[in-house]
């Protein structure tokens, strides 16, 4: 993932919205060097990537997934032994 740099942080663009009083649309106005990987389900956390993890789909989080992993898994302690020949 990208961040999204931008050259004139937190500036954004105020239109009214006619026929309706004090409301305006918001846009960011930027001007962003680099506009960075947008905030999706699509970057964050594919259906696809859901099912891998819990089998089924149902609008979980990435958090569910860290979660998951971190109660699944326990750390463990691995000894190797190497009994290799040589001369």
């Amino acid at each position: 993932m990208q961040d999204r740099i931008p050259t004139y942080p937190g500036r954004v663009k105020l239109t009214p919205v006619s026929g309706q009083k004090d409301t305006y649309d918001l846009v960011r106005a930027d001007e962003p060097s680099q506009v960075g990987t947008p905030l999706s389900t699509a970057t964050l956390f594919k259906p696809e990537t859901e099912a891998i993890f819990f089998g089924n789909t149902a609008n979980r989080t990435v958090n569910d997934a860290l979660y998951l992993i971190g109660t699944t898994f326990t750390a463990a302690q691995i000894q190797v032994t190497y009994n290799g020949g040589g001369n």
